[in-house]
């Protein structure tokens, strides 16, 4: 039997470990520092379950090219680094249960194909964790996977249910919800799952201008219907209108006459002629408007009166 380190000097504390086996579980650790298993080449099985951890080195267990066996169950891990087991490939025994795992990086899993044993209970995965289905379909070995007590919706993993029924040496043990109800991984049907769409937006439809000349308003409409939503799906974000301001240029304005201006008679006395003018400007014609109709000037006779005789004044001879 391989020795076992089980480091427990003080809570939360650490110190740079060379066993092959190494127990760090229950010290309420927070933190591991970066380097902690850089010297231990030998490392196989690790075990840092129950602690208080939050997140994890990146380069925590590059060093570890042997490692087998990898417990980090019950803490309080809300993601892992993207390069946490690039270089672990002999991992047949992987524990993560019990954390506050949303989904994992993609790629972490998708090349563990000696993995036997994988338990990822406990946690808030709603769907099949990146890269989970690669490493399965890959994976040749008797394989037990635990997702027991996660929010599994049973329409998000139709893919891994659909797995499982093809592979028999793999094992999926756990619950979905579909249509409010929680029922076994291994029981729902993917034929009753109606997946969620999001509705899409529609081209703007042109609409006209709200006036036939001048400064209007125009309103252009659109649908939620490219796709409408199904299922679950969301509706479309944002308005299904919107405002614009449209200006079909100046309106036409039909001239209009003026009133008449009098001018005097052409003469002081007797019979003349009098012309008198209006002028096209109430209104002017503006844009395509017709100009006024008719006859700017205008000529009438006129008579003042007769004109007085002239008296010639004769110097009579007496």
């Amino acid at each position: 039997m391989e020795e076992t380190n089980k480091h427990c000097e003080s809570p939360g504390s650490v110190r740079i470990v060379t066993g092959k086996v190494e127990n760090l579980s229950a010290n309420r650790i927070g933190s591991l520092p970066k380097g902690l298993f850089s010297s231990n080449v030998n490392l196989k099985e690790l075990y840092v379950s129950n602690n208080n951890l939050v997140s994890l080195p990146d380069d925590l267990l590059s060093n570890n090219t042997n490692l087998v066996i990898l417990e980090l169950d019950r803490n309080n891990l809300g993601s892992l680094p993207e390069g946490l087991l690039t270089f672990n490939t002999n991992l047949e025994y992987l524990s993560l249960s019990g954390n506050n795992l949303v989904s994992l990086p993609e790629g972490l899993l998708s090349d563990k194909t000696n993995i036997r044993e994988l338990y990822l209970s406990d946690n808030k995965f709603e769907r099949t964790p990146e890269g989970l289905l690669t490493m399965l379909t890959l994976n040749t070995n008797r394989l037990e996977l635990y997702l027991d007590k996660n929010p599994l919706m049973c329409c998000l993993i139709i893919e891994l249910k659909e797995l499982a029924s093809k592979k028999t040496q793999l094992e999926v043990v756990g619950e979905c919800t579909i249509s409010n109800t929680t029922i076994n991984i291994r029981d729902f049907k993917t034929s009753d799952c109606i997946l969620p769409v999001d509705g899409g937006w529609s081209s703007w439809f042109n609409s006209s201008c709200s006036v036939s000349c001048g400064e209007g308003i125009r309103i252009q409409n659109r649908t939620c219907d490219n796709p409408p939503p199904s299922g679950s799906g969301q509706n479309c974000v944002g308005s299904e209108n919107k405002t614009s301001v449209c200006n079909l240029g100046e309106c036409p304005v039909d001239g209009g006459w003026s009133s008449w201006f009098n001018s005097s008679c052409s003469v002081s006395c007797g019979e003349g002629v009098r012309i008198r003018n209006r002028t096209c400007d109430n209104p002017s014609p503006t844009g395509s408007g017709q100009n006024c109709v008719g006859s700017e000037t205008e000529t009438s006779i006129c008579n003042l009166g007769k004109c007085p005789s002239k008296l010639i004044k004769y110097n009579r001879l007496k």
